[in-house]
C-alpha cells in the first residue's frame, strides 16, 4: 500500500471534518502517534482493515485514498 498518498488524503480529510489526530485515533483504536505515523507515510505496515476503519470514520470510501486508482478504473475501456 502506498502510504505516503494514503496518508495525505487521512489527513486532508481528517481536517475537512475539523478532527484532530487523537479524536481519529480514539474512534479507530490506535494511539495518536499512529495516526501521525500514518500521515507522514512511516508505516508501511498498515493493514486494509485498518484502512477500512479509518474511512468509515473519515466519512469515505476506500477509493477516496487511492485517487489515481480510482480515476485509472474509470477511464480505462472496458
Amino acid at each position: 500500500m502506498e502510504n505516503v498518498n494514503v496518508g495525505y488524503y487521512i489527513k486532508l480529510r481528517r481536517k475537512e471534518l475539523g478532527m484532530t489526530q487523537s479524536q481519529l485515533a480514539q474512534k479507530v483504536g490506535k494511539s495518536a502517534q499512529v495516526i501521525s505515523n500514518w500521515e507522514w507515510g512511516y508505516s508501511p505496515s498498515m493493514k486494509m482493515e485498518e484502512l477500512a476503519k479509518v474511512a468509515t470514520f473519515l466519512q469515505v470510501n476506500v477509493g477516496y485514498f487511492f485517487p489515481a486508482e480510482e480515476k485509472q478504473r474509470t477511464t480505462d475501456p472496458p
